[in-house]
């Protein structure tokens, strides 16, 4: 059995760092089972899939990748893509998925950043700086929703 919760959707929440303009649509914790799939589909934002269990198979434009224990991927927009979990390691999976705008300041930075984070879907990426467990610390300040958990 699947199991999706859904964090920050009904939030506004927005960075801003230099020219870049982070908003974020959506930060959901995927539970996939033993016979979790989700057909070729696409999004018009990014996604950074990040998997802190199990292990999943998937198709990016074509690409076949394995994502394991610790790893993650990026989906651009409008980037086909599948995801099928592996029946005896099933996967969790959280999905941070936002739109990416460029304010116009270093353009030739915003361009080339953009066209970096979109040519990365043929990767699978350690997660070597922590980004699974600043996951899961979101995902206990907003189930606890203390004072001051928005920011």
């Amino acid at each position: 059995m699947t199991k999706i919760i859904s964090y920050l959707g009904n939030l506004s929440l927005q960075i801003e760092l230099d020219n870049i303009k982070i908003s974020v649509v959506n930060f959901a914790k995927l539970e996939a089972g033993s016979n979790w799939s989700v057909i070729n589909h696409c999004h018009s934002d990014f996604e950074f899939h990040l998997v802190p269990r199990g292990r999943g198979y998937i198709t990016i434009e074509g690409a076949e990748l394995i994502v394991n224990k610790d790893e993650f991927y990026i989906t651009g927009p409008y980037v086909m893509h599948s995801q099928v979990s592996d029946s005896k390691l099933p996967m969790e999976e959280y999905c941070l998925q936002c739109e990416i705008d460029f304010l116009g300041k270093n353009e030739g930075e915003s361009k080339l950043f953009k066209e970096v984070l979109c040519a990365t879907y043929t990767s699978v990426f350690k997660d070597g700086y922590g980004a699974i467990k600043i996951y899961e610390e979101i995902i206990k300040e907003v189930s606890k929703k203390a004072p001051g958990y928005i920011l």
